[in-house]
Parts: C-alpha cells; structure tokens; sequence
C-alpha cells in the first residue's frame, strides 16, 4: 500500500471513530416543580457493575444539560446513577462578607445514592428529563 492511501484510510478511521468522542452522549432537561432549573450541576456517576466514568453537564436558562467526560463528549455505555443540585449565590453582603450559598434543591438530590435517579445509557443518542420536587 502506497503512503498516499495509508494516510487516506487513516483519515477515514479517524472520522469513523470521532476523536475526543465517547459512543454515548446523553442530555436532556430539569425541571423544578414543573419550571425550567436554569444553572443546575448535573452529575452521572456509573454503578460498581457497569464501569465507565464520571459525566457531568450544567444546564442552561432553559434548563438544558449535556454531558461531558473530562475532556471528551459523552460518555461510555452502562448503568448509572444520577445527582442534581442547584445553588444560588447572593450578591456580596453589608461590609463585603462572603455570601452564603443558597441551595435551591432539596439536599437528597445531590447524591448519587440518594437522589432516587438512575439511566441506563445505551449507545448513541440518550435523552434523560429529570422532574424535581422543592418539598422534601
């Protein structure tokens, strides 16, 4: 095989197996009581019999996540479990205290363990909506 078409099939390897990409990506909407939860931490961490990586995403105004593997999109197959948690910071006090950070969320939704969420993510394209509930 010529150098040419060593480095064209190289080429096409590369694109076929998408650099920088996992073979799941997963995202979805939270909500809050019904209402788009706009700057939320999102988090997928896999049970002890799946494997795979911790992902994780934020969501947007709309309440939209994608997650993220470190540095590459998405994440590998399997079972996980999912936290959510949402703060508010206020701004900065009388004489420049620090602000306490308000959290939005009930405290049970930002664990793995606790948060009563799990996905089962498949390869390709996962969408996950996650409805929270502000009383406890």
């Amino acid at each position: 095989m010529k150098l040419g078409q060593l480095l064209a099939v190289c080429f096409v390897l590369a694109l076929l197996t998408g650099c920088g990409e996992l073979p799941a990506t997963v995202s979805g909407k939270i909500m809050l009581d019904g209402a788009p939860l706009p700057n939320a931490h999102i988090s997928f961490r896999p049970t002890s019999a799946s494997g795979g990586t911790v992902a994780y995403g934020k969501s947007d105004a709309s309440g939209n996540y994608r997650l993220n593997s470190g540095t590459a999109i998405g994440l590998t197959v399997g079972t996980y479990q999912v936290a959510i948690s949402a703060t508010e910071v206020p701004a900065v006090g009388e004489g420049g205290a620090d602000p306490v950070p308000k959290l939005l969320t009930p405290a049970k939704y930002g664990e793995h363990t606790k948060s009563g969420f799990a996905a089962e993510v498949k390869a390709g394209s996962n969408k996950f909506d996650f409805e929270l509930s502000s009383k406890p």
